[in-house]
């Protein structure tokens, strides 16, 4: 199975940087789009997860379908997906800016919280 560290390449575009974030099915790291030199946030799914036989395709089926979901959402306060990929040792989804991943609140607030503001 593929080990994730800092410093690795994924599909020979995304280097991981540093981990955001830890959660029950993998890790959101800092990266980089070393093709188009910008920073993206990078989900991956846990090696170890996709090690076990048993929830190994419910995994990959789970990931698939996130990215797939996520990718036809547009707003200021999700993260946009450009890429994802399902591979036999590599699951991977390019996302938005690191910045946006890291700090939420660099994001416009949506039209509700203005109108709550404004009153």
């Amino acid at each position: 199975m593929e080990q994730f560290a800092a410093g690795k390449v994924l599909r020979g575009r995304y280097r991981l940087d540093r981990v955001l974030g830890r959660g029950a099915m993998g890790h959101v790291w800092e990266g980089t789009d070393v093709d188009l030199e910008r920073p993206v946030a990078v989900k991956t799914v846990a090696s170890d997860l996709l090690a076990l036989p048993d929830w190994r395709p419910t995994a990959l089926a789970r990931f698939e379908r996130e990215a797939k979901a996520t990718a036809r959402l547009h707003h200021a306060n999700i993260t946009t997906v450009y890429d994802a990929a399902v591979t036999e040792n590599v699951c991977c989804r390019g996302a938005a800016s690191a910045t946006a991943v890291r700090n939420p609140w660099h994001r416009r607030p949506n039209s509700s919280v203005r109108a709550l503001r404004m009153r």
